[in-house]
């Protein structure tokens, strides 16, 4: 509100009253300057109000959600459904210019201006994660394997001569897409299973013995090899061990599944059911 609409208000309603609401309306605004003024993650986070105030007047601020617009221009966004425009704060003009998604869109200011401040907050995260040198990030809305693909182009450009990825096999296809659509040749490198003394089961590991032998392949050595181990090892790789708080822990193969089945779809739909029929028993972490 501005000094004419409050001393209008205050004809309303008593002075002390609109104070003390235009106090907690400032409160809100204060978050919004300092997180302009610092570009980093605050230190205290924020309540849901102050996150969708900020949002509503970002997206006021792209030319499609002005007031009587048409919204006829060529990246303006025209909603069909007033569900989804809700949903995502009536956001949704485009951004970037002449195929750089970085620049700024002069019909978006406020979305423009988001994107400054998720690759500002981006930064701040990877610094405060350990990466110091960091300079500046790039927030992309992509999924898994489009971002594993742009990573792996990235490290291809910076080392021309690999030719290959060492990929500890997981169940998981983005990964193995990603390596193709990178123009590199996948090295899968099978899991070893490592049991536990006096424990049923036991978890699958890196065979790093294997991955040694990988790398020291006549004709690969370290120049010649990607040494891109996909992180998803990390947080995506099949393993099983026995835990306390379950009464079952069990493991099983897949590569005698349905042998009397030809049919790769009917096999498929078949691995499905068996998925179904695991979760819906209350057994988590099937894959």
């Amino acid at each position: 509100m501005n000094a004419k609409s409050i001393e209008l208000a205050a004809q309303l309603v008593p002075a002390t009253y609109i104070q003390q609401g235009l106090d907690a309306v400032r409160s809100r605004e204060k978050l919004v300057t300092t997180l302009l003024a610092q570009r980093r993650l605050p230190d205290d986070g924020w309540d849901d109000g102050s996150v969708e105030l900020l949002l509503q007047t970002l997206s006021a601020m792209d030319s499609n959600n002005f007031r009587g617009s048409a919204g006829a221009g060529e990246r303006e966004a025209r909603v069909f459904s007033s569900i989804v425009a809700r949903r995502h704060f009536y956001l949704s003009h485009g951004v970037g210019r002449s195929g750089d998604v970085a620049a700024v869109q002069p019909k978006a200011a406020g979305s423009s201006l988001m994107v400054q401040l998720a690759n500002a907050m981006a930064k701040d995260v990877l610094r405060f994660a350990g990466l110091r040198a960091v300079e500046s990030a790039l927030v992309l809305p992509v999924a898994t394997g489009m971002s594993l693909t742009l990573v792996l182009l990235q490290l291809k450009e910076t080392k021309p001569n690999a030719r290959y990825v060492i990929w500890p096999r997981i169940d998981q296809k983005s990964c193995f897409k990603s390596i193709v659509a990178a123009g590199l040749t996948p090295l899968v490198l099978e899991t070893v299973l490592v049991k536990e003394a006096g424990k049923v089961g036991g978890q699958l590991q890196t065979d790093l013995v294997g991955m040694a032998e990988l790398l020291n392949r006549d004709g690969m050595g370290i120049d010649g090899c990607s040494r891109i181990v996909n992180k998803s090892l990390a947080t995506c790789s099949s393993s099983f061990k026995l835990w306390q708080a379950k009464k079952i822990s069990f493991a099983m193969t897949l590569a005698t599944f349905c042998p009397n089945i030809a049919d790769t779809k009917e096999k498929s739909r078949q691995l499905t059911l068996l998925g179904a029929m695991l979760f819906s028993r209350g057994v988590s972490g099937a894959r």
